[in-house]
Order: C-alpha cells, then structure tokens, then sequence
C-alpha cells in the first residue's frame, strides 16, 4: 500500500494558488527543491487547495521533504495528514479498547462496582447497566481504565469512596476526616495515612462492613 501524505490549505474554499519558495531552515541553511535531474528549483506551486505525495515515490518524497520544515506549513496555512500514521494510530487506538474490554469482561460483579466508583459511575444503577456502563468506559478510554485497574492502590481508593457514602469519613473544605480527625488533605495522602494507620484501618474496614460493635472511638483510637 502506498504512503501516501496530503498536504492542505488551511481554508479549502478560499484556496485558490500557493508558492513555496527556498527558505533557511533553523541552521541558517538555504533549503531549495530539486527537479529529478538534480537541477535546484526556484519554487513550487500548489494550485490546488489538497495534493497527495506518494512517500514511496522518490520525487514526491523529495518535494515533501522540501515542504514540511517550509515557513508557509510552519505558520499554519498548510497542514500535512499521514494517511499510514493515520490508519497506524487507529489500529492501535482499536487494539488497546479491545484489550481493556477484554480486561473488564473478567471482572466480578463487585469488580464492577468498584471500578464504577472509581471511574464516576453512579453505583445506583442495575448490575447490568454498570457492566455496561464500565464496558463502554473501557472501550472509549482504555490507557485511563487499565491504569485505574492495575493501580497498586486500587482497594484504597475504593476503600475511601464506600467510607464517604457510608459517612464513616468525610471531605470536607478539601480535607478527609475521620471523626474530628484530619486524615488527608488529598486522596493519596489519605491513603498514606492508612497505611501508616494500619490498626485503625483494619478497624475502620470493619467498621464498614457493619459490625457494630467492633466499632472504636475514633478521637481516641486515631494516632495524631
């Protein structure tokens, strides 16, 4: 298949003549086009407002190689589209959907929740619409789904959205609280603290779950 590059005039409809003369490249060299039988050129012209280079083609790479570092294209009244990093960019964009959809069909129906806080999704929805929601998720942001996926802290993010709706931890005026106790003034420093907590997380976990009376009091369980 052919390489083929088009160039195009900023405003099709107003196009109608463009004429591309030597210029000095950012060494301060003279760049000039060279006819086929290696003859310098003064010029050349575009009479049309989109022409296509073969890049296969030595004479079309030779006047592509002239234009594309050109003060006309530099300024923006001319733009170059790739058609093969075109169809390249796509192919790729195309296998990292399908792969995060993969990645997203082997997940639990608990997976799936969690992942939809994580994402945005409402959690109120039925177990199918949130499947389907965090599918199309996948599929339209792969790069963001995968690394929300694999993020090794993954379950304390989702650890800090079911704590807030279940009102065990707050965020208030952009600070996490526990209690009257400030946690974090961010995600990931909440997140250290509960690291750095391990005991009233595993408390507060529980707490969580329901269990009632394993419930502590949290102004005097919370190391300052």
């Amino acid at each position: 298949m052919a390489h083929l590059v088009y160039i195009k005039a900023k405003n099709l409809k107003k196009f109608n003549y463009a004429s591309f003369a030597a210029y000095k490249n950012k060494q301060g060299k003279t760049v000039k086009l060279i006819d086929p039988d290696g003859q310098p050129l003064d010029k050349w012209e575009l009479t049309q407002s989109m022409r296509a280079f073969d890049l296969d083609n030595e004479h079309d790479n030779t006047v592509y190689q002239f234009l594309k570092d050109h003060p006309l294209i530099k300024r923006g009244g001319f733009t170059f589209v790739d058609t093969r990093k075109n169809e390249e960019e796509n192919a790729a964009a195309a296998i990292a959907s399908a792969e995060a959809v993969t990645l997203a069909t082997s997940m639990t129906p608990s997976e799936y929740d969690d992942m939809a806080r994580l994402i945005g999704i409402s959690i109120h929805f039925d177990d199918i619409v949130t499947k389907a929601k965090v599918l199309q998720y996948a599929n339209k942001n792969p790069e963001k789904f995968v690394q929300t996926y694999n993020n090794k802290d993954k379950d304390f993010y989702v650890f800090l959205k079911k704590a807030e709706e279940k009102k065990l931890i707050s965020y208030i005026n952009g600070v996490w609280k526990y209690g009257s106790n400030s946690i974090g003034l961010t995600d990931d420093a909440a997140i250290e603290w509960l690291k750095d907590n391990k005991d009233v997380y595993a408390l507060m976990k529980n707490e969580l779950r329901g269990n009632a009376t394993d419930k502590v009091n949290k102004k005097s369980k919370v190391t300052e």
